[in-house]
């Protein structure tokens, strides 16, 4: 799986950005990852280049964010294209509004972080212009959510709710709150950071934001120092818009030798052993990460009851919370709770370290968090655009583009169906052939599917009572005035070897690169056909898995003879999951002056018309093919090689499928030709395969697929809009 991350910035004093490094540090090492950033910020880069993952800079001004978040979306939208990832995952507000903006654009699915509540929570109380300001953008950002189909990962149970007050939608959150590393807690010492020993000492940690509380914790602390005269207050965090009334404060207060203002530390882990008594009083969080680190670390905390912090103290359990801005009630609670810290001590560190052990571990946060990215880029099928449905049926848009190569393997049963023989068709060459194609396919470690037709699968076969293969319905066509096997020598492999191929299916099953063998009926029976009965037909499914089996085979792709598709209804019943579909023809409804132009177009530049995607039809998926490999009939090969190539690019970009089918002896007629177009075409499919745009898959191997991430339930699950 290929995860673009974006974030605003990298800033180290941030505790979001902080625990985002943590986690994507985290994942497991088979995941592609790569971090894109809105601002110049970039102190956790170190980190992040030691994990091996690449990141860049998109070069905007944090101070102009709300402005041009839609520029950089649209930069954004430009490294999704190039790099083509199966989802993008966004954390913080800027990045979320440009994440999503490169989401619509190019089709991508795309998971959002909801942080914080303190939007909803604190509208009210912006001075006018800002709160304009947050309306509007509240309102985008809805808007951007509706039109990318954002999926969220909620860090708490009540950002989740916060965001379905504000208009969200419940169905597209996963709560999985932020991981702690537990092996990562630090000594006691108070000397690194100035304060005095053998004083009961109280810690808060949060940057310096009016929604922070730091002024009523100031203003109770006052309380304390009134009941426990050598009590001390140390505050970390960045300053911010609220340092300026802190140190006010703490002057009008006679604070100045009580209350330390530390500023950023980066080593918070060390003041938490070092301190008797942790103290929060924000009044609106997401989280409350600082909370629970307090909480392992095994001590006491007193805390504003808001429902962030209730959720991260196992429903307050794990802490004192008084009423939201009762400065008296919060003063009371820190000096009872200061006398009393000495005691409990080690009942309430285990007590604590193993509930958060069980909440929030950082290998377990992490796994959750990649898990829900795999399925989101796995469920959500987003292509890069949204082509027309076809003849009104429901298609699957897939993930990403999807080659499927089919080979009709037939040797001279592909001439039974009109009787001519003897035409200078020299199976050895067909032989040779197949090797040097098994060899291409193996040097590029492409998969194929070849349908077979099940008389190739014999060793040998006789008459019984004078009647070949007495067992196989056939039907009595009105053009085939002959029995259908009147020409089957019923022999043996060694004798007649364009009629039996065990051989052949060997090699196909040897090839060091995985090949499907699929069915091509039991002896290039006609299905399409009036004359041709569900029984007959059922009949003949059953004849070719029996021929199949006995080589300790099942097949579950099924190609129809001359690709005439009949009784798709009994295909499930015999244990096929997929068949070869028609090529889509979206343009035959229109007046034939522009059917012909455009069709012309689509040549040079293949059209969402023209692009295939799987169907649902029945209980089986329709595969539909795409393009006919067949240079040998090309006069000039290489505007057939440029159609080839495009169809290959048009699968790519538009997230469809591009099924290349041919025939063996397509290639035998002028083997040099068709083998190296070949091996060029697949030499560009394996180059965007590696760029991570494009997939291989046999038909069988797509449809499982299809199954898992879709069950095989009926086709008007996946119809797609128009």
């Amino acid at each position: 799986m290929r995860i673009l991350h974006v974030i605003d910035s990298l800033a180290s004093a941030g505790g979001a950005e902080n625990r985002f490094v943590e986690e994507i540090t985290r994942f497991d090492d088979t995941i592609e990852q790569s971090v894109v950033t809105l601002f110049e910020r970039d102190d956790l880069l170190p980190r992040l280049q030691a994990a091996g993952i690449p990141v860049r800079c998109l070069g905007m001004r944090a101070s102009s964010a709300g402005r041009t978040f839609p520029l950089a979306g649209l930069r954004l939208a430009r490294i999704v294209r190039r790099e083509r990832p199966d989802v993008i995952h966004t954390a913080l507000f800027h990045a979320d509004a440009a994440g999503q903006i490169a989401a619509i654009l190019t089709r991508t699915p795309v998971v959002s972080s909801l942080v914080s509540s303190a939007d909803v929570e604190l509208r009210d109380k912006r001075p006018g212009g800002a709160q304009r300001r947050a309306a509007v953008l509240d309102r985008i950002s809805r808007l951007l959510s509706r039109m990318s189909r954002a999926r969220y990962r909620a860090i708490s149970r009540h950002a989740a709710a916060s965001f379905v007050d504000s208009g969200g939608r419940g169905n597209r959150i996963r709560i999985i709150p932020r991981g702690l590393d537990l092996g990562s807690s630090g000594a006691p010492d108070r000397s690194r950071f100035g304060l005095p020993d053998r004083v009961p000492l109280l810690v808060n940690v949060a940057r310096h934001e009016s929604r922070k509380g730091h002024v009523e914790l100031i203003e109770a602390f006052a309380a304390v120092r009134e009941r426990i005269p050598n009590a001390v207050l140390a505050v970390a965090g960045r300053e911010g818009s609220e340092t300026g009334a802190m140190r006010a404060t703490i002057d009008r207060l006679g604070l100045v030798d009580a209350v330390v203002l530390l500023g950023y530390r980066s080593d918070v882990s060390v003041l938490l052993a070092s301190c008797d008594l942790f103290v929060f009083t924000s009044f609106s969080e997401g989280l409350g990460t600082a909370v629970i680190e307090a909480v392992a670390a095994g001590k006491p905390v007193v805390a504003f009851d808001i429902p962030a912090v209730r959720e991260s103290t196992d429903d307050g359990r794990l802490a004192r919370l008084v009423s939201v801005g009762d400065i008296r009630a919060l003063g009371d609670a820190l000096s009872e709770e200061l006398a009393s810290a000495a005691t409990g001590s080690e009942a309430r560190r285990r007590a604590g370290r193993d509930w958060v052990l069980g909440s929030y571990e950082a290998n377990a946060v992490s796994s959750a968090l990649c898990e829900y990215l795999a399925e989101v880029a796995e469920v959500r099928q987003r292509s890069a655009r949204t082509p027309m449905p076809a003849r009104g049926t429901g298609e699957v848009v897939l993930g990403r583009g999807t080659l499927v190569i089919s080979i009709d393997l037939e040797m001279e049963w592909g001439y039974i169906h009109h009787g001519d023989f003897g035409l200078g068709y020299e199976n050895r060459d067909e032989r040779q052939v197949i090797t040097r194609i098994l060899e291409i396919f193996d040097r590029y470690k492409i998969s194929a599917t070849w349908a077979t037709v099940g008389h190739l699968f014999l060793e040998a076969c006789a008459p019984i009572d004078g009647l070949k293969h007495a067992d196989v319905e056939r039907p009595r066509y009105e053009w085939m005035k002959q029995d259908w096997f009147a020409n089957d020598p019923c022999t043996a492999a060694a004798s007649s070897p364009g009629w039996y191929a065990p051989d052949v299916v060997q090699m196909i099953r040897a090839c060091p690169t995985h090949q499907e063998l699929a069915s091509h009926s039991f002896a290039h029976m006609i299905a399409g056909d009036p004359a041709r009965t569900a029984e007959s037909f059922s009949a003949d499914l059953r004849a070719c898995q029996e021929a199949a089996g006995a080589g300790g085979l099942s097949l579950r792709s099924f190609v129809y003879p001359r690709n005439a598709i009949g009784h798709v209804d009994q295909l499930g019943s015999a244990g096929f999951r997929c068949y070869r579909g028609s090529a889509p023809n979206r343009f035959a409804e229109l007046p034939r002056l522009a059917n012909r132009v455009l069709r012309i177009v689509d040549r040079l530049r293949p059209t969402q018309k023209t692009a295939a995607f799987p169907m649902l039809e029945g209980d089986v998926w329709n595969i539909p093919q795409s393009f006919l490999f067949n240079p040998a009939d090309r006069s000039n090969l290489r505007p057939w090689l440029f159609q080839a190539k495009r169809r290959l690019h048009q699968a790519s970009r538009e997230n469809s499928v591009f099924h290349l089918w041919f025939h063996p002896q397509n290639i035998s007629q002028d083997p040099a030709v068709a083998l190296r177009a070949l091996e060029d075409l697949l030499r560009e499919a394996r180059h965007l395969i590696d760029r991570g745009q494009l997939r291989n898959f046999t038909m069988a191997d797509l449809a499982s697929e299809l199954d898992t991430l879709h069950g095989p339930a009926t086709s008007s699950s996946f119809v797609r809009a128009s």
